[in-house]
C-alpha cells in the first residue's frame, strides 16, 4: 500500500451530480508510458487536464494501476485511460486518490472492463468517492456497451476511483479517458 500522509477531507458539494452522456471516445492514438507523475499545477497548462496527467496522492491494494495508456473496450480505444489490473485480490475494493484541489467543475468519463480480459463473465462496480461520500457508481460486465459520464466535482479537494470486481480473474478494469473541466 502506497500511503502520502498529508491528505486534509472536506465537505462534499451541496448538490447531488448527475450521469449525462457525452462523448469520452478519443482518438485511437496509442500512447506509450506507465504512469503520470506530472504535478497537478504543471498538467495541461491552461487546458482541462486528463487525471492521467495528475499525481495520485495514494493507491490500495498490492499491484499499482496502469496511467495513461490505450485500452480498448467493446472494440473502442481510449486513450488516457486508467486500469486496474484485477488478479488476486479484485474481489476487495481498490482505490486510487487525487487531490484535485477544489479547481474543477466537472469530470467526464467511461468505465468498462478491457476487451483482452481472461473472463467474459468478469463483473465490476466503479465508484467514485468526492471528499469521503459516493458520488457515482455503476456495475458493468465485459462487452458491456459503454456510456459517457459527467460527474459534477465542483469544491471537491480529494477524489476516489474505487473498484471492485465479482472474481478474481485476470482482468483490467479501466477509467476511460476522465477528463477533468475548469
Amino acid at each position: 500500500m502506497k500511503n502520502d500522509s498529508n491528505q486534509t477531507t472536506t465537505e462534499p458539494p451541496a448538490s447531488t451530480p448527475t450521469a449525462i452522456p457525452t462523448s469520452s471516445v478519443a482518438a485511437a492514438t496509442p500512447t506509450t508510458g506507465a504512469t503520470a507523475a506530472t504535478d497537478a499545477n504543471a498538467a495541461s497548462a491552461g487546458t482541462d487536464p486528463y487525471l492521467t496527467e495528475l499525481r495520485f496522492i495514494k493507491w490500495d491494494r498490492f499491484s499499482p494501476p496502469n496511467f495513461n495508456k490505450t485500452y480498448e473496450v467493446s472494440g473502442q480505444p481510449y486513450v488516457h485511460s486508467i486500469a486496474i489490473g484485477c488478479h488476486a485480490t479484485c474481489t476487495e475494493q481498490q482505490i486510487i486518490s487525487y487531490n484535485l484541489g477544489k479547481k474543477y467543475r466537472k469530470l467526464t468519463f467511461g468505465v468498462g472492463i478491457e476487451d483482452n480480459s481472461a473472463t467474459r463473465e468478469q463483473v465490476a462496480v466503479f465508484t467514485l468517492i468526492a471528499d469521503g461520500k459516493p458520488i457515482f457508481e455503476k456495475t458493468t460486465q465485459k462487452n458491456e456497451p459503454v456510456t459517457s459520464q459527467e460527474i459534477d466535482v465542483t469544491d471537491v479537494l480529494t477524489l476516489e476511483l474505487a473498484v471492485t470486481a465479482t472474481k478474481n480473474k485476470s482482468s483490467q478494469l479501466v477509467w476511460m479517458t476522465p477528463q477533468l473541466h475548469s
